[in-house]
């Protein structure tokens, strides 16, 4: 995700600034949740269920599908509809297999992908009011 940065920085500004926004919108809003609600795992529900590796916070929201949703939303602005697209189906094979490992119930991922989503506008949103405000982010 550094590495990304530091590319988008050197590149175009704005993605940057979007990226770094919605994140920071995305990590408090999820951690925050999963902190009040403390939701139970699955795997401590169901018999079924044997994680490879143990999990020790709450499972409600999926901070995983949060952050793929939102790296999906931020790049999905400017982008072609092929990279659109295959931004959204990572992001939702992502959120299935949060799923299948028995890590997050469906409605963990369903929150986490809203929860990202709406960081990625809101993001998208303060980028745009910041650069219709600065006059030297015009041209980047």
């Amino acid at each position: 995700m550094i590495l990304i940065g530091m590319i988008l920085l050197k590149l175009k500004k704005q993605y940057f600034w979007r990226l770094l926004t919605a994140v920071t919108i995305e990590t408090c809003l999820v951690h925050i949740l999963k902190f009040a609600i403390k939701a139970p795992r699955p795997a401590s529900m169901l018999e079924d269920v044997h994680l490879i590796e143990g999990l020790y916070h709450g499972s409600f929201p999926s901070g995983d599908t949060a952050l793929t949703f939102v790296v999906a939303t931020c790049f999905y602005y400017g982008s072609t509809n092929y990279i659109k697209i295959l931004l959204f189906v990572y992001a939702l094979l992502v959120a299935y297999g949060r799923m299948y490992l028995g890590v997050h119930f469906p409605l963990d991922i369903f929150v986490g992908g809203c929860i990202g989503i709406s960081s990625g506008m809101v993001a998208n949103l303060l980028v745009k009011l910041y650069k219709s405000k600065n006059k030297k982010w015009q041209n980047s």
